[in-house]
């Protein structure tokens, strides 16, 4: 908000009629120390999103592996291996896709408009209340959807599923068929299978 109560206070003093001469090192400053602020944000943002995020998942999926390295081999013949697949890679992904993008906008999101408010209370305060009483709708509206939510991801999970059940089920014909002599004469894809 500082480059925009620096505008405020500049078209102001241009609507005046003209900047008094004591202002111009206050408005050099301010936009100094604007641009100052918007670099060090965004690096803050861009480390936090792509360094911190993904050093955090490359450590969850080692943890993860170490946990399955150590499970006793029965498991995996009670459990489906497109359903392991789909944990081991879907749901790291899509939490470390939460993790760099959707949580740093939600704590933003949040924290700009209480700053935005703030701030127009020192101008208005009916546009404060303006800026403010869009929260509390949000809240109930995500909070009705969250069974719509639920529901829909879980049909995903399941689609996702099926479908690298599928893809694994293909990838076990070609190879069975790649190690008969009769298709080998044909097709033979030697590195796929592999």
């Amino acid at each position: 908000m500082l480059p925009v109560g620096l505008l405020y206070l500049l078209v102001g003093d241009f609507l005046s009629g003209s900047v008094p001469e004591g202002r111009y090192p206050l408005y050099g400053l301010g936009i100094a120390v604007a641009l100052l602020l918007v670099l060090l944000s965004q690096f803050w943002k861009y480390n936090a999103t792509y360094f911190s995020t993904y050093l955090e998942s490359g450590a969850c999926r080692i943890r993860l592996a170490e946990k399955l390295r150590r499970l006793p081999l029965s498991f995996f013949g009670k459990k489906d291996l497109a359903d392991l697949t789909n944990t081991i890679m879907g749901d790291v992904q899509v939490t470390e896709q939460m993790f760099s993008h959707y949580v740093p906008q939600f704590y933003g999101a949040i924290l700009s408009t209480c700053l935005v408010a703030i701030n127009l209370l020192c101008y208005d305060w009916q546009m404060a209340l303006a800026a403010l009483w869009v929260l509390p709708i949000t809240l109930v509206i995500v909070g009705f959807s969250k069974k719509a939510q639920n529901y829909f991801t879980r049909r995903q999970n399941a689609a996702l599923i099926a479908m690298a059940d599928g893809v694994q089920e293909c990838l076990e014909t070609i190879c069975y068929w790649e190690r008969s002599s009769r298709f080998s004469a044909w097709y033979s894809p030697a590195s796929f299978c592999r």
